[in-house]
This record gives structure tokens, C-alpha cells and sequence, in this order.
């Protein structure tokens, strides 16, 4: 415990030692500004939210897994599932993780501190008697840390006495190489958000300027104290957006001369589009999600969305599935029931896509129609539940003792078998 900052008491209770952990160091302090950029720009997860990809993505991503519908299964006995509403958990993920948060809002945190700070953390409350989990409490990923003590991890928490076993703390963690905490993306993609905000800075800058590249005043001589302040005082009535087409009188001779580059030949606003792609692609986010509709046609927009669903919101759901059948569900439930989450709804197409696909499930007798209404939050009908197929589909292991009684049939109906005689 001494190696995790905390001393045993002679009474036996566990008592912090004052500056001694691992949050409290220099360097944690001295990364809180985020590293700076090679655009010049300090990047964290504060000041990255201000680029307009970084705040598309993370809100795409944790609203996508907020608005999907997520359910606890048990097993039934020779195979089928059915949905276990009893369950005390249930009414944990499905109602109210605690007394403050909805089930969308608590989702929505939790994926949002993942996609900025690479893990999501929240204390679970356990029932004293049964030690089924009762509430759920996100913490502030800056405020956690895991540590592995003799092959267990323990996470150390400011403003709690004690550190928190494994069992107490919901951990989704990020993509990482420790397979224990999650890279920050924010911190990976530093320098190109540092150069997307640079490039939306310089753009916001120029036309601040009045939509002006940088200029000098040049003068033939020297001006007196008394015409520099003149001119310093009237140049002002000449910055800013309002003031972009006002016209400047110059005199003495005077004349203006840019300086830098004009905003054409930085490109900036090619730049800030570059950025967002770069972006995008950290995310795993198709681009016309964030707004950036290059490429993007009504050909390929619906297979790059259901790309989206399979290769970044499966892997997003699966690690939350993954920590809630092992820390919410006791060890006797475990492997007997699971929780699932729901993307059927974001895999449907177009209604005529999704028309064909009906059809074909119900002419295979894959599906009834309630089943099919169920997909579209439609209610069930009288007789809606009974499967049916086409008649002209046959068992293949019927299909030759089929044929022959055809030809069975055609022999005794006909009056003449010889095939040589044409007559019926």
C-alpha cells in the first residue's frame, strides 16, 4: 500500500500520505497545458474541443452509443434468450444509473471521456446484503489513476481515503498498448489539431483585421511625435470586420505595402478541410458526418455509414459489453446471462432496401410479419406470429422422392407410357 501512496495507521486504517501520489507530481501538472504544437498552439482536451472536428466527432461517436438500445439476455435451457427484466442491473442501465443521470446522459458522459481522455471511469455502489450493483457514478478521467499491485489493479481516486478495488470502479478503457488504460486521441492527434487551430485561428484573425493580409505605412521621411500619434489613433477606425471597406486617407506621402501572405496563398481554409479529414480518419469517422463532403455521393454515403456501424461503433459497444458482463452481473450470472447491445437500427437502409430484405427473410420463413413490424416500431396483429414460406420451395432432402411421384402421377393419368407415341 506504501507503493500505491498510502500508509497503515497504527489503528489499522488506511491513511493517505500528503503529496506522495503519482496525481500530484510535476509532470501531471506540467502536461495539464498539453504539449505545444509545432503550429505553435498548446493542445489538450479542453482546447481541442474548440476545433470544429474534434467537437463533431466526439459528439457523433457518444450520441451514436447514448440512442443505441442496450439489454440484459439470460440463456434459456435447449437454446433462445429472453429479456431479464427483474434484474435489479437491468433497471441500472435501462432507467436510472443514479439519482442525477438518464441513461442517455450517463452513456453520453462516459463516451465523451473516451474519445477525449481515452478511458471512462465510474464507481459502483453495491448492495450490502447482495452485493448487486445499485448505482453508477462517472468520474472525472484527470482524477483516476490505475496502478497494478502484485498482478491486480487498483485505481487511485482524488477525494477518496481509500484505493478502489477493481470490483468498485466500471472501467472502459480506450484504445492503449498496456491493455490496462487508454491513450488519450487528443494527445495522439496533437499536431494536427494544433494545425487545424492555427489554420481556424489565422482565419478568424484576418477577417478580425477587416479581411486585411498584414500591412505596413510606408513614409518618404520621419514623422513627428504629434502625426504618429494621428495616425496610430486614426488607423484604428480602420481594423475590424465593420470597418473593411472604409475608406483610408493617407498623407505626406505615404503609401501601404502588404506584409505576409495573402489568406489564397496560405490556403488556409484548405488547410482547416485537411485538418477535419485527418481528424475524421483518428476518429474512425466517415467525413460527411462531420460535415466534409468531398467524395461523398448518394451512392456511397449509406455503405460508408453502415461501414461506420461495423468497424467503429461494434468495437465502441463491445467493450462496454465486455465490462458489464464481468463487473455488473455476479459470478453465478456470469456466462448464464449477457448484456447486448442493439444496431439493427442503424444498419437498416433505405425502404426499399429494407422492403426487399423483409421479403426475402419472410419467403424464407426466417421472419413473421410481427417480427417485421417489431423492426419498425409497428405493433403486432392478430396472426402475425405465424411463419410462412413460398409454395413452390420444397426441403432438398424431399425433393427426389417429390419428382418421382410427378412422374408417378404423369405415367398412371396418361393413356399411353410409350414415349415414342405423341398421342395424350
Amino acid at each position: 500500500m506504501r507503493i500505491l501512496g498510502f500508509e497503515i495507521s497504527r489503528s489499522g486504517n488506511r491513511e493517505k500520505r500528503s503529496g506522495s501520489t503519482t496525481l500530484n507530481d510535476l509532470s501531471t501538472w506540467a502536461s495539464y497545458f498539453g504539449p505545444l504544437t509545432t503550429a505553435g498552439v498548446h493542445v489538450n482536451e479542453e482546447t481541442a474541443l474548440r476545433f470544429s472536428a474534434v467537437w463533431a466527432c466526439i459528439r457523433l461517436k457518444s450520441q451514436t452509443v447514448a440512442q443505441l438500445p442496450v439489454e440484459l439476455y439470460g440463456r434459456q435451457k435447449g437454446g433462445g434468450k429472453y429479456i431479464d427484466y427483474n434484474n435489479p442491473v437491468y433497471k441500472l442501465i435501462k432507467q436510472t444509473p443514479n439519482n442525477v443521470h438518464t441513461p442517455f446522459i450517463f452513456d453520453e458522459l462516459t463516451q465523451a471521456h473516451i474519445e477525449l481522455h481515452g478511458n471512462s471511469y465510474s464507481r459502483i455502489y453495491r448492495d450490502s446484503s447482495t452485493g448487486a450493483a445499485m448505482e453508477l457514478w462517472p468520474f472525472k478521467p484527470t482524477d483516476v489513476n490505475p496502478v497494478i499491485y502484485k498482478r491486480k489493479i487498483y485505481y487511485e481516486v482524488v477525494g477518496e481515503r481509500e484505493v478502489l478495488q477493481a470490483d468498485d470502479i466500471l472501467h472502459i478503457p480506450g484504445l492503449g498498448f498496456d491493455g490496462i488504460k487508454g491513450k488519450s486521441p487528443i494527445r495522439v492527434a496533437a499536431e494536427n489539431i494544433g494545425a487545424g487551430l492555427g489554420a481556424q485561428t489565422f482565419g478568424n484573425t484576418f477577417f478580425g483585421n477587416g479581411a486585411n493580409v498584414g500591412t505596413v505605412l510606408e513614409h518618404p521621411g520621419t514623422l513627428s511625435e504629434e502625426a504618429y500619434k494621428r495616425i496610430s489613433e486614426s488607423s484604428k477606425d480602420f481594423t475590424g470586420p465593420h470597418n473593411a471597406n472604409k475608406r483610408q486617407i493617407l498623407e505626406e506621402g505615404m503609401k501601404l505595402s502588404r506584409v505576409g501572405l495573402a489568406p489564397n496563398e496560405a490556403q488556409f481554409l484548405e488547410t482547416i478541410k485537411a485538418k477535419k479529414g485527418d481528424i475524421a480518419t483518428f476518429y474512425g469517422v466517415p467525413q460527411h458526418l462531420i460535415g466534409v463532403m468531398d467524395g461523398a455521393t448518394f451512392s456511397n454515403i449509406e455503405h460508408q455509414a453502415i461501414e461506420y456501424v461495423q468497424h467503429t461503433v461494434m468495437g465502441m459497444i463491445r467493450r462496454r459489453e465486455d465490462e458489464y458482463n464481468r463487473k455488473l452481473l455476479t459470478t453465478a450470472e456470469q456466462g448464464v446471462k449477457y448484456f447486448k447491445y442493439n444496431v439493427n437500427g442503424l444498419l437498416r437502409g433505405d425502404m426499399a432496401a429494407r422492403a426487399t430484405f423483409y421479403k426475402e427473410m419472410k419467403n424464407m420463413a426466417a421472419m413473421n410479419a410481427d417480427e417485421i413490424r417489431a423492426f419498425e416500431e409497428m405493433n403486432s396483429y392478430p396472426g402475425g406470429d405465424i411463419y410462412t414460406s413460398q409454395l413452390n420451395q420444397i426441403p432438398t432432402d424431399m425433393l427426389r422422392d417429390w419428382v418421382q411421384s410427378m412422374i408417378d402421377g404423369k405415367q398412371q393419368a396418361g393413356k399411353n407410357t410409350d414415349p415414342n407415341n405423341t398421342e395424350k
